[in-house]
């Protein structure tokens, strides 16, 4: 958990803690009017920039002018609430002469995104290392990111609203790119930003295969890098955040020390960690006792979890009790760590699975003393990343079901207008993707001409693709 991260993580989605099990019935329902739309080779356009459009240069610094440009714009708050709401609107109500007009008092930062998206690197230059905690590393940007994503994806509903197709693709191309981009922060908040941002874009995919004449998009989705926003960075990074912000844990292994300078140590760590626990409790509960412990107990658990992790019984038995209780400390965070960073490495399936056992034992105190309880830094400052987990698999499930659609909107442009009765009568046309949070077929059923995808939850309800097509 963080403080100044902690804040516009918590707010954005409160993935840092587990919370109670989410039930959700219901799946969200998605009804798309389909135009047949055959594949056709030459007839594809590109999501993405290749390495042939791009340029030599930093990113990071054309999105901070653009960022430094929307906000010289007097109202841009009110205009943004605004935006939100024609993002949410049905394409018939979009209000096309307003519409215009605010995305031509916004050029001047869009032009900016544009020229970003095709730089060839983006660097943000937090100077982790330069600061004196990674928890108070602030990420105004982040944030700022969203907001120009939300003007990138207006401005692709109003093309395809018009019928400007090349002009939404390109829309969506610099949407895309802005995903990746911040996410190219080492951590999760930002991949979170990204995952946003890159569905925003994917909404507006979702109108487009109902435009006639918008070509199959098939391959234009497959080239989307998978996934579509890449945490790893910020797993390593986060997976090893005690270290960084507890120096005392760092490299005990061969430390050798004083029985006074030990002692030192652990007041010294016990002092940070009671700070630590209080920025935890001032943005989300924490549940753990704060009257003094015993020490007792606590010392006899930590040799006993010593031996269990490699270290010599008789080594064990003669170490003063700070030395034992800073060496336990320290190793549960990095078998934690480990645990965390190593589950996030597997296929997504088995992910899904993996982060959700991780998390659990994370909370798990092992039936460790009270006072070992009250210092365990991993249940204060990992992250549950069994969510993020579950929203990187949403993202992906979408993508893959988008990329089904554009096979069935092949499928009814060579078979008058009809969608298949089961995804085996498609053959080998196009290669259809599988679920890819179980591995499996996805989910295909038609009825009376109608179809539908069902992509089963993660975390939140599932979502479900009711499709039809235009005759």
């Amino acid at each position: 958990m963080r403080f100044a991260l902690l804040m516009s993580t918590t707010l954005f989605v409160g993935f840092l803690r587990p919370a109670a099990a989410e039930e959700h019935d219901q799946p969200e329902v998605i009804e798309l009017v389909l135009a047949p739309a055959a594949n056709k080779l030459g007839d594809q356009p590109h999501l993405i920039y290749l390495p042939s459009e791009q340029s030599p240069g930093n990113a990071a610094l054309l999105y901070l002018k653009a960022m430094v440009l929307l906000g010289e714009r007097t109202g841009f708050s009110d205009h943004e609430l605004t935006i939100v709401e024609w993002l949410d609107a049905a394409p018939r109500n979009l209000p096309t002469t307003e519409v215009r007009k605010v995305l031509a008092d916004y050029e001047a930062a869009l032009h900016q995104c544009r020229l970003a998206a095709r730089r060839s690197d983006c660097e943000w230059e937090l100077a982790l290392s330069e600061e004196q905690s990674v928890l108070r590393v602030l990420l105004p940007e982040a944030q700022k990111c969203r907001s120009l994503a939300r003007l990138i994806a207006l401005e692709a509903r109003l093309a395809i609203v018009e019928r400007r197709f090349d002009a939404a693709i390109e829309s969506l191309r610099v949407g895309y790119a802005l995903a990746r981009h911040i996410a190219r922060q080492p951590f999760l908040v930002s991949g979170l930003v990204g995952l946003s941002i890159a569905g925003m874009m994917t909404s507006q995919i979702e109108l487009l295969v109902e435009i006639p004449e918008t070509p199959n998009l098939y391959w234009a989705l497959t080239e989307l890098p998978r996934p579509i926003v890449d945490m790893t960075a910020a797993i390593e990074l986060e997976s090893r955040l005690p270290f960084f912000e507890l120096p005392q844990l760092r490299n005990l292994r061969d430390t050798q020390r004083s029985p006074q300078q030990w002692d030192a140590q652990w007041q010294a760590y016990r002092l940070q960690v009671a700070e630590l626990t209080k920025l935890v409790q001032d943005v989300n509960s924490h549940d753990v006792p704060t009257e003094q412990a015993p020490i007792e107990p606590a010392a006899a658990f930590a040799r006993e979890k010593l031996r269990g992790l490699g270290y010599q019984a008789e080594a064990v038995a003669t170490m003063p009790v700070a030395e034992v209780l800073l060496r336990y400390a320290a190793a549960r965070c990095e078998v934690q760590g480990d645990a965390m960073s190593r589950a996030w490495h597997l296929p997504l399936p088995q992910a899904l699975h993996e982060v959700t056992r991780v998390d659990q034992q994370l909370q798990a105190d092992d039936g460790q003393p009270l006072a070992l309880r009250q210092i365990d830094v991993g249940a204060l400052l990992l992250p549950a990343i069994a969510r993020v987990a579950q929203n990187v698999g949403r993202a992906e499930q979408r993508a893959a079901a988008l990329r089904a659609i554009e096979v069935l909107r092949d499928y009814a442009a060579t078979h008058e207008g009809k969608l298949p009765a089961t995804l085996d009568d498609i053959g080998n046309a196009l290669p259809l993707p599988a679920d890819p949070a179980t591995g499996k077929p996805l989910a295909y059923t038609r009825r009376d001409g109608s179809a539908t995808i069902m992509l089963p939850a993660l975390g939140k309800q599932g979502r479900e693709y009711r499709l039809s097509v235009q005759r």
